[in-house]
C-alpha cells in the first residue's frame, strides 16, 4: 500500500517538504540539501529539499523553476534497498514535468539500523 505524501513549498526559502500527514518524527538525517525525517519505528516520515529548485534543477539535468514547484500536482517517495544501501526516489510532478531525485544512503557502520 502506497501511502500518500502532502507537499508544502515555501517560494521565500526556495524549501521543498514532503511529508506524511499525522506522523511524527523522531529523528533527522540530512545529506547535502536533503533532510530525511524518520519515525520511531525507522519508517521515512518525510523529505525536505532545501534550495529545491537549484537542487532539482542539478540532479535532474532539467531546469526547475521556483514557479514548477508552486504548482505540484503530486510527490511520491519510495524508499529501496540495494546491497545494504538505501535509495529514496523521490518523484515530483509539476508543471507537466516529471522529476525524479535519488538519494542513495551508504550502509551505515553502526549496529542500529536509521531507516527501514
Amino acid at each position: 500500500m502506497q501511502r500518500k505524501f502532502k507537499i508544502s513549498y515555501d517560494k521565500l526559502s526556495d524549501d521543498l517538504y514532503i511529508y506524511l500527514e499525522n506522523e511524527k518524527s523522531q529523528a533527522s538525517v540530512e545529506i547535502a540539501e536533503v533532510v530525511l525525517d524518520i519515525n520511531s519505528k525507522g519508517k521515512l516520515v518525510a523529505v525536505e529539499i532545501q534550495s529545491a529548485s537549484k537542487w532539482l534543477s542539478s540532479i535532474t539535468n532539467k531546469k526547475v523553476y521556483k514557479k514548477d514547484l508552486e504548482n505540484i500536482s503530486k510527490a511520491e517517495v519510495e524508499v529501496t534497498k540495494i546491497k545494504n544501501n538505501l535509495i529514496i526516489k523521490v518523484i515530483i510532478n509539476a508543471n507537466q514535468k516529471t522529476l525524479v531525485s535519488p538519494v542513495i544512503i551508504p550502509k551505515l557502520e553502526t549496529n542500529k539500523t536509521v531507516l527501514n
